[in-house]
């Protein structure tokens, strides 16, 4: 089958059907096709799109399908269909009917075509504004924000006054920020080396943190010889409160696959030892690959399980960037919207957090951080932290101005920071 940009959508949308990460079945699927880099950037509106708008996708066909059973290959045409008509102004309606029937033929559905082709013209006069006008608030929201009812449930009950700007939050563009590897380049060097590919960017408050206002940085020189990384500004914000230095002995959690372990060498100028561990020694090889990409001889990897292996080193800094529920990053994956949370997740994060505590030095820094909106991930594992080691205290957050104070955390919230979500705690051992 020769894909078109259309094809390589619904594909990708079969692959999340079956379990598949979006960013994952996107990426491998890409580098097996000979599309252009328009109509990857087409197909990538498609998938990505009807993937953050499934839920109320769905609730629209039902109106056309009901319960009738469909293949996933016709579904998934029919939603990445319906989304085309509904949402993406740049395509005629007639086009997005006309190339979902010809799919069928593509995924030898071909039965299924005069389905597809009813559904689809009658689907283009349906009301959005009878999402509304659904009695029940709880559906009524899950349809509007297209989040299972769990999110939306947790999101109203843990912040009331605030949540229809973040559940809306998830559909905002989210800027990009970048990295400069000043092993490499300065912040200078790269904005020129940048600009010289028509990318523009700005710097931001942190050192060697940079907003991208204009282009793509992938495919640029800087990025493929390790001057710059993609990194968002949360993840870098977590690296600074951890404030490594010269000569500092820091472990590195959870590491994989390595972003703020690269991070903290380019602040200590690659000067002391930084141990990035992680359960996965496959995954650890992507910081070994990365480390040696970017000059940062100083990170050392090691399988390490960070909820029940004992201490071997003492440490000046300790990350402890903890599995979590990622509801934070649910505008950049998509499929997260039909996971429901798993209030468990907090258990295995205070067990990791307990355990990061035998690293630190007395005057040592902890830094707990998660890509999680939920509270019971956050301040209340914080809290029980601290209630249980009594030679720890919170260390001040004052020297930062990215996201929003929280009391002694630093927070990040789509729709109130123009970010992703991030929650950042930082401690320091007493003695």
């Amino acid at each position: 089958m020769t894909d078109t940009a259309r094809a390589l959508a619904v594909k990708c949308l079969v692959d999340c059907d079956m379990g598949a990460f979006s960013n994952l079945s996107f990426k491998q699927r890409t580098e097996r096709t000979g599309l252009g880099s328009q109509e990857i950037s087409f197909a990538a509106a498609i998938f990505y799109g009807t993937l953050e708008r499934l839920i109320t996708l769905d609730w629209i066909l039902a109106h056309f399908v009901g319960s009738k059973k469909l293949d996933r290959e016709v579904r998934a045409i029919l939603r990445s269909g319906l989304y085309q008509i509904l949402y993406l102004d740049s395509v005629p309606a007639h086009a997005a009917v006309n190339e979902s029937v010809s799919l069928c033929r593509v995924f030898k559905k071909s039965s299924a075509s005069s389905l597809v082709n009813a559904v689809l013209r009658k689907a283009r006069n349906f009301d959005l504004g009878l999402i509304g006008k659904i009695e029940d608030e709880s559906e009524r929201d899950s349809v509007k924000y297209s989040l299972c009812p769990e999110i939306v449930s947790l999101i109203k009950g843990e912040y009331p006054d605030d949540a229809d700007r973040i559940m809306n939050g998830y559909f905002e563009h989210k800027t990009q920020y970048i990295r400069v590897n000043t092993l490499k380049m300065t912040a200078d060097e790269a904005i020129t080396a940048l600009a010289a590919e028509n990318i523009t960017v700005q710097k931001t408050e942190l050192d060697g943190c940079l907003e991208v206002t204009k282009g793509n940085v992938i495919g640029t020189k800087p990025f493929k010889n390790g001057a710059v990384r993609i990194q968002s500004l949360a993840a870098q914000t977590a690296v600074k409160a951890l404030d490594p230095q010269k000569g500092d002995t820091v472990v590195d959690l959870c590491s994989a696959p390595g972003g703020k372990a690269l991070t903290a060498a380019q602040l200590m100028s690659a000067q002391g030892k930084i141990y990035a561990c992680d359960i996965s020694e496959s995954r650890l090889s992507l910081v070994a690959s990365s480390s040696a990409s970017e000059g940062a001889l100083c990170i050392e990897t090691k399988v390490f399980d960070a909820s029940a292996d004992i201490a071997f080193v003492q440490a000046d800094r300790v990350l402890c960037d903890v599995p979590c529920s990622n509801l934070g990053e649910i505008s950049s994956k998509p499929e997260l919207r039909l996971r429901k949370p798993d209030g468990k997740l907090s258990e295995k994060q205070l067990e990791i957090l307990n355990n990061a505590a035998s690293f630190v030095k007395s005057g040592g820094t902890l830094v707990y951080c998660t890509c999680s909106i939920d509270r019971c991930e956050n301040a209340e594992v914080a809290e029980k932290f601290l209630k249980d080691h009594t030679d720890f205290k919170p260390k001040s957050l004052s020297g930062l101005t990215t996201g929003i104070s929280d009391g002694n955390y630093r927070i990040f919230m789509p729709g109130l920071t123009g970010s992703e979500g991030f929650f950042i705690a930082t401690f320091e051992r007493m003695c």
